[in-house]
């Protein structure tokens, strides 16, 4: 299955294509074109010229012979300088006359980069230009392609131009093809079936490369080549490297992808971090950091209608804390900065204990919730809302809570009632330790004048029992208990 490959040197063949002019000129002649000027005299040239003379660069021709209009023909060796022509001439050389057919012309070509050094395909006797290419100022050529189809029926020639002196004032043309259908680019691509796992683990690659290629080379990363199609190899523990070579009789092309394959010696599980509240779209890095300081992924994300600031995370998935295979990926949703607003209806006047269906299908209908509910001294009847916070007709998030203030339980609501401390509950309310006291008083005679102090102790010998009368026009204290005191200077007691 494994040895040394490599691509095969690309081979062209001309289509059915009929023309009366040599495309490889591997007659060693011009024959079907029509040269002038001393530029083309004694073309094609022979062998890898440039490397003859060592201008540190090779032709890049195909087969024995090519034109070239800085070279002079039959080079074996470096020459003297009299033996080839340089820059300085010029001239222009036309093909034969064909019929432009459907598909692809493609052709070798280097030399200057100015537009006076030029391989052009020309209709109406040279009057309309169609294509034309030039060299990048290098000596190696490249090959350039034309897609003929719509112009194919007209009658073209092939024009090689030569009409610099200067610098870089030549041209350099090989190895025409016609080719029979429109050529697509050859393109290496492949996937995995699997890309992470434990060891061993087999692998199967599936070739999804374009452009026809009908050789392939895979590198595995690990020291093993294939040149099936979509082979499987199995994997140790490690990171590896893939790479895919592909080919066909006029091109290659390769790619690689980096630390495609990773093996673990054994299932290692991981902790998910929490990465809500950041802002995927100016934070990417930070997340991305996050997750693989934990051995994790960014997965896939969405987008869901939040209060929270566009970007913002609002979930994850798997949740914070999760336990997950190492090389998991973490799929987030982030919100689009979008909410609704809605508007808080009026509850006062409602009875919480007596209408709670219909209130909370009010708040449902209206987009809200429930909050807290506050239990208040109040002269209305028990359970009735006399308050609520956001006030009626807020404008609030859709989903907010609704909190409630009601009329507590009859009692002695106009008793005086004592408040101690206070703890803040945050949305503008604080908790309270509230009581009303039952007060006893104590009366003592003493020489000069009576004081009633109150008994702070739970057993009093001597007490009166005060009772508050809910009255329209004062508030008036009654005694309904006796009030026992001992005279101290008669020796008896008086009621």
């Amino acid at each position: 299955m494994y040895g040394i490959l490599s691509p095969p040197s690309l081979s062209f063949f001309a289509s059915a294509q009929t023309v009366d002019f040599t495309l490889d000129f591997e007659d060693g002649d011009l024959s079907g074109w029509d040269p002038s000027g001393a530029a083309f005299s004694g073309q094609p040239t022979y062998g890898d010229n440039p490397r003859a003379l060592a201008l540190g660069q090779t032709s890049g021709h195909e087969g024995n012979y090519w034109v070239g209009t800085y070279y002079y023909p039959m080079i074996y060796a470096t020459p003297p300088p009299e033996d080839w022509s340089g820059d300085s001439p010029q001239g222009i050389m036309y093909s034969g006359s064909f019929t432009i057919p459907e598909g692809m012309l493609s052709f070798l070509v280097s030399g200057g980069s100015s537009f006076d050094t030029r391989v052009e395909l020309v209709t109406d006797g040279g009057k309309r230009r169609l294509f034309h290419a030039t060299g990048l100022n290098s000596e190696t050529m490249r090959r350039v392609s034309w897609d003929l189809t719509p112009y194919a029926g007209q009658i073209g020639q092939i024009r090689v131009v030569d009409e610099s002196s200067r610098a870089w004032g030549h041209i350099n043309v090989d190895d025409f093809r016609f080719e029979g259908e429109t050529a697509t680019p050859l393109t290496a691509d492949f996937s995995a079936n699997i890309t992470y796992g434990e060891e061993p683990l087999t692998v199967g690659f599936r070739d999804l490369s374009t452009g026809d290629p009908t050789g392939w080379r895979w590198d595995f990363g690990d020291g093993a080549i294939s040149s099936e199609q979509n082979p499987s190899h199995t994997y140790s523990t490690g990171t590896y490297t893939v790479g895919l070579t592909v080919w066909n009789s006029g091109s290659d092309d390769e790619t690689w992808k980096t630390d495609y394959i990773r093996v673990d010696g054994q299932t290692t599980f991981v902790e998910v971090p929490d990465v809500r509240g950041y802002n995927l779209y100016s934070e990417e890095s930070v997340v991305v950091r996050i997750l693989g300081e934990s051995g994790l992924d960014a997965g896939g994300f969405s987008e869901d209608d939040s209060n929270r600031e566009e970007g913002i995370i609002v979930r994850q998935n798997p949740g914070p804390g999760s336990m997950v295979p190492r090389g998991s990926a973490v799929d987030l949703i982030v919100s689009t900065g979008q909410y609704t607003l809605v508007t808080v209806p009026d509850l006062t006047g409602w009875n919480l204990y007596e209408e709670e269906d219909e209130i909370l299908e009010i708040l449902e209908e209206s987009g809200l919730s429930e909050g807290n509910v506050y239990e208040e001294s109040s002269s209305l009847d028990e359970g009735t809302i006399f308050g609520q916070k956001p006030a009626a007709g807020s404008r609030v998030s859709r989903g907010s809570a609704v909190d409630l203030r009601v009329a507590e339980e009859e009692g002695w609501p106009w008793w005086p009632i004592i408040v101690i401390g206070g703890v803040a509950l945050g949305g503008g309310y604080t908790a309270y330790r509230v009581f009303r006291p039952s007060i006893s008083f104590k009366p003592e005679i003493t020489p000069g004048k009576q004081v009633i102090e109150p008994c702070n102790s739970v057993l009093c010998e001597d007490e009166i029992t005060l009772r508050p009368v809910r009255d329209a026009g004062k508030q008036v204290i009654e005694d309904e208990a006796s009030v026992v005191m001992e005279d101290k200077t008669k020796g008896g007691d008086e009621e």
